[in-house]
């Protein structure tokens, strides 16, 4: 993310690269959509079918848990199930992604297909930028973009663009790792997609790290509790961009730089681990047993955000 466009200057979308993000996410195949036609085949406030309740079900008991992983407050798996009904884009959203985990590959693409061409319109208002649900909607149609990979064998990371593109345009200067809402949870899905991408092409990750971390709030009270889980788990992930942007990016060209960054981003973590809340700590550990038929240790946490850390204290372990 880099600093807020300036809208005077800017048209009412916004684009990568000098791409709009309407033609990013309009696949190949996709005849322009008219703003003329219906739109859609389901309008807000519908009822469901049982198939299309089934799938939001199904994201609700399982897939929104993935996106909520290092979110204590669940704000996916609570808030997307309900604003389904609101919101044709983001039920069709919803839908692709799950039917594709399902196996069902038809509904998959014909809810996916729906989907962008409800989107591309909706991407030519001037407030696109401020739409939570719109966001939300890009996350959700990326991690449908990832699992697609399998069938389509590429990818081509039209909505990872289009969610760098939207934060982008509405990315303040600081950034708040507690999560107090639906569009600050939605950066952190999109920033981990990002580390992910990372990782697999080996590439620095798209996001601006010049962006001030927030620090993590107190506990306190069952609020702040959460709060405070959630700011750790997701300090640990900006820390552990900030290590792939410097094994995969280009700022530190200089051995002596290198050395003098690595000392810093070692004692980041270290930092973390030394004043981290004691609810991250295991309720089990065992030394791996030579062979036992499993050589790792054996480590159990209370929460799935607690044990996203240990996965990426294992990405600094030379």
């Amino acid at each position: 993310m880099a600093s807020p466009v300036n809208n005077t200057t800017s048209p009412p979308y916004f684009s990568v690269v000098g791409i709009p993000i309407s033609q990013l996410l309009r696949p190949d195949s996709l005849s322009p959509w008219s703003p003329a036609s219906p739109a859609g085949a389901i309008q807000a406030g519908s009822p469901l079918t049982y198939k299309e309740a089934y799938l939001v079900h199904h994201f609700a008991t399982h897939l929104g848990y993935w996106l909520d992983c290092t979110d204590a407050s669940r704000q996916f798996n609570r808030k997307i199930p309900i604003l389904v009904k609101q919101s044709p884009i983001l039920l069709h959203a919803v839908l692709s992604y799950a039917a594709r985990h399902v196996g069902d590959a038809e509904m998959a693409e014909q809810a996916h297909e729906r989907c962008v061409e409800l989107l591309i319109p909706s991407l030519n208002s001037e407030t696109v930028a401020e739409d939570d649900i719109l966001l939300c909607a890009i996350v959700i149609l990326r991690v449908f973009e990832q699992l697609n990979v399998m069938v389509t064998g590429s990818d081509q990371e039209r909505h990872l663009a289009g969610c760098s593109a939207l934060l982008r345009a509405s990315q303040g200067r600081e950034v708040d790792p507690s999560t107090p809402g639906l569009r600050q949870a939605a950066f952190w899905v999109y920033m981990r997609q990002c580390l992910y991408n990372a990782c697999v092409h080996q590439q620095a990750p798209n996001v601006d790290l010049n962006l001030i971390l927030i620090h993590p709030p107190d506990g306190g009270d069952p609020v702040s509790d959460l709060k405070s889980e959630t700011a750790w788990a997701n300090t640990m992930t900006w820390i552990c961009a900030t290590v792939v942007q410097f094994c995969f990016g280009s700022s530190y060209p200089e051995p002596s730089t290198r050395m003098h960054r690595w000392q810093e981003l070692s004692e980041a973590v270290e930092s973390w681990l030394s004043t981290r809340p004691s609810t991250f700590d295991p309720i089990w550990y065992s030394e791996a047993v030579p062979r036992s038929g499993n050589p790792f240790p054996e480590i159990w946490f209370t929460a799935d955000w607690h044990g996203m850390f240990a996965k990426s204290i294992l990405l600094f372990v030379p």
